[in-house]
């Protein structure tokens, strides 16, 4: 594919994820990205940029060589009407792709591919199908799907999923569908791992790393740790979104001595996970998005060979040989042991197949 312009819009900020700035930055090395921030569209008026004396150009930002950001305005007034929503959308995309042309980072004759991870978004990005001849959905997470999803799935000229799961659940929609590697950040993981010491002692040391959220089992993970003084725990990311039953639990977790809890930049994950004996994956398996989905995380573990142990998570069977899986403490308890022995694995292999070059390579060879 030469160089083309590929315009992914993006539906909510990033906490603990990254996956549209991994895409945009690796597809932006052959071609010229614009994502679409959705999450403040039409929020702030043209006229009311005019009337501060603000820039009056659409609001673009480059983030890096032929990488750029959007944030939409609002050119017309009385937006809560859809007639003028959709024109100011037209008119936001528009001016965005005359820009880009004026830098020279386009011209008349480049390709155009709209570039969507968010199935759920149909009403918000509807309006861009028109102008992409080349359209597509890389889901990367489980979702019911409604009318309008299955429009979706209709409409655009190709689907990708990353794990065998969502490969079942999409293909009664659109038999087509391509299953690509899942998307690890390879590039952070090869750099040297400067060992962390988050524990006095050398106990072993179980942990997990990403959001601390409503996702997570806290009961399984409050009897685990109060049953287990012989081991060392780490909860290692974001607290947020949690009901008040869970943060209570949580509080008292984070009160043993054998538990620490921390975050920080995603450079300084490898050092965490490097603190490691044991990955684990505590998602409440109650949760049908939890059942369904692929953590990312897995290969972040694999490529630093750590075993794991995670509760049940359908697409992880297929990794037997290196993940335990149980709802029980219990178990976890005893599988633990059995993972702390000596082990030789294929973990470091699976992890670069699935590096986010190969993921993107991947999609590019099918356009």
């Amino acid at each position: 594919m030469n160089k083309s312009l590929v315009v992914i819009p993006s539906a909510f900020t990033e906490v603990t994820t990254d996956y549209i700035h991994q895409t945009a930055l690796l597809l932006s090395k052959k071609h010229c990205v614009l994502v679409l921030d959705l999450t403040k569209c039409q929020k702030e008026s043209f006229l009311k940029r005019l009337i501060q004396n603000k820039s009056l150009g659409v609001p673009i930002k480059k983030i890096g060589e032929n990488y750029y950001q959007s944030f939409p305005l609002a050119f017309l007034p009385l937006v809560r009407f859809k007639l003028i929503q959709t024109i100011n959308k037209h008119l936001d995309f528009i001016i965005s792709y005359f820009y880009l042309w004026q830098k020279g980072e386009i011209n008349f004759f480049s390709k155009k591919v709209l570039w969507i991870f968010h199935p759920w978004g149909y009403k918000q990005i509807s309006h861009l199908l028109k102008f992409f001849p080349t359209s597509l959905l890389d889901i990367v997470d489980w979702f019911r799907i409604s009318a309008d999803e299955r429009i979706f799935l209709s409409k655009v000229s190709y689907v990708f999923v990353n794990s065998h799961v969502l490969e079942k659940k999409i293909k009664k929609y659109r038999p087509d569908c391509k299953l690509v590697p899942q998307g690890f950040d390879l590039e952070t993981f090869k750099k040297p791992v400067r060992k962390i010491k988050l524990f006095e002692n050398n106990s072993p040391v179980v942990g997990y790393v990403g959001g601390i959220s409503k996702r997570l089992d806290y009961d399984l993970l409050y009897k685990l740790v109060s049953k287990s003084p012989q081991w060392n725990f780490v909860l290692w990311g974001p607290i947020f979104d949690l009901k008040k039953k869970q943060r209570k639990i949580l509080d008292e977790i984070l009160r043993f001595e054998n538990v620490a809890h921390g975050s920080s930049e995603k450079k300084e994950i490898p050092s965490i996970i490097g603190s490691f004996d044991i990955g684990m994956i505590p998602y409440n398996s109650s949760q049908r998005f939890n059942q369904n989905c692929f953590p990312m995380k897995i290969f972040e573990y694999f490529y630093l060979e750590k075993p794991v142990l995670s509760t049940l998570v359908k697409e992880l069977k297929r990794y037997k040989q290196l993940i335990k899986i149980s709802d029980s403490a219990t178990k976890w308890k005893a599988l633990g042991t059995e993972l702390l022995e000596p082990h030789n694995s294929n973990a470091r292999e699976l992890a670069i197949r699935n590096s986010w070059s190969m993921k993107v390579s991947a999609i590019i060879n099918y356009l």
